[in-house]
């Protein structure tokens, strides 16, 4: 992962060209003002999960291509609102998919694995500016996520150590959090956005059929990065990282890593 940093580093700087003075709002996508317009994107991501806790970590790594679907609405003045909504699930049913049908038989019987994945709403923020958009602007809100979590172990002390078992915590959950975004543009062809979420779930809605559920257990919170390079003719590249902060005593880290190439568009 550090590798993959690193080069898109280089990458940024290579984009960004001689950076000059200049206000984001005067930055064109596609030909056009990039504020107060409504934006879909469509991207391909290699992405990587791992649960270096479970007692077989190697049998937790997942690794392969799947896909994003993506919107926001950009407002760039003090005090105004903007949202962005991310989703990955219908990409990661296509890996697992693949993951399934390509894999020897005894890894796919094996049935041990970790994954972390958003659910039928998606990953929402909102956040408002703190000014008027110059060279860079800040803004603070919220998230709504969905989050679909769980790790399936098989383990020499359970009392079938064939049995697939799933332990806290798991589920589909919804939460709410602290957003903070942060735009800065590097050049008249480049804008790189960031944001940092914090969510904590306020509701479980379904558990694992095979879990040995406890109510009891408290219920993990979840940490999410973004950043995206923005280029004005509408190609990206973004790396998503999500993660799972166990407030529990069981074993579970469950991590998510993404670098993601796409191309959006005006709606």
């Amino acid at each position: 992962m550090q590798n993959i940093t690193y080069y898109l580093l280089v990458i940024l700087v290579c984009l960004g060209g001689q950076s000059i003075s200049q206000n984001i709002d005067d930055f064109k996508f596609l030909g056009e003002y990039y504020d107060e317009e409504l934006y879909l994107g469509f991207a391909v991501s290699n992405s990587y999960v791992s649960n270096t806790e479970a007692p077989h970590p190697d049998h937790h790594k997942i690794s392969g291509f799947s896909a994003e679907v993506n919107m926001r609405y950009i407002r760039l003045r003090a005090g105004e609102v903007s949202w962005r909504w991310q989703h990955k699930l219908v990409g990661d049913v296509a890996l697992l998919a693949h993951q399934a049908f390509t894999k020897d038989s005894k890894v796919v019987n094996r049935n041990e694995s970790s994954g972390i994945s958003c659910g039928l709403l998606g990953w929402w923020n909102w956040t408002m500016n703190l000014r008027d958009a110059k060279r860079h602007v800040i803004s603070l809100g919220i998230n709504v996520n969905d989050y679909f979590l769980g790790a399936s172990y098989q383990t020499d002390t359970m009392p079938n150590p064939n049995e697939l078992v799933s332990l806290e915590p798991q589920g589909y959950y919804f939460a709410a959090g602290p957003t903070v975004n942060a735009q800065f543009q590097v050049s008249p062809f480049l804008l790189v956005e960031s944001s940092v979420s914090y969510s904590i779930p306020f509701w479980r809605a379904v558990s694992l059929d095979y879990a040995i559920r406890d109510d009891d257990y408290p219920n993990p919170h979840f940490g999410q990065i973004n950043a995206e390079a923005i280029t004005k003719w509408g190609l990206y590249l973004a790396i998503n990282y999500n993660w799972l902060i166990n407030r529990g005593d069981l074993p579970n880290n469950i991590k998510r890593f993404d670098l993601l190439f796409g191309f959006r568009f005006r709606v």
